[in-house]
């Protein structure tokens, strides 16, 4: 499993922080911390290549995501 830190633009408060949470997680994220007050997310993940769909469905609820 690979540790990977992603940026998310938009998240502000605790709600989003648990959709964001709930999308990781249907994607296979692992041990998913959700830093709200840096907007980032930080979790395993056994392919790097989900990234891309991780920032799809993410950015499907309206943030804006980066690497």
């Amino acid at each position: 499993m690979e540790k990977v830190e992603i940026y998310i633009e938009g998240m502000v408060c605790a709600g989003c922080a648990k959709s964001v949470h709930r999308v990781l997680e249907r994607l296979g994220a692992k041990d998913i911390t959700i830093d709200l007050e840096n907007k980032k997310a930080i979790f395993l993940i056994d392919k790097r290549e989900r990234l891309l769909e991780i920032k799809g469905e993410v950015e499907a609820l309206g943030y804006k995501v980066s690497f």
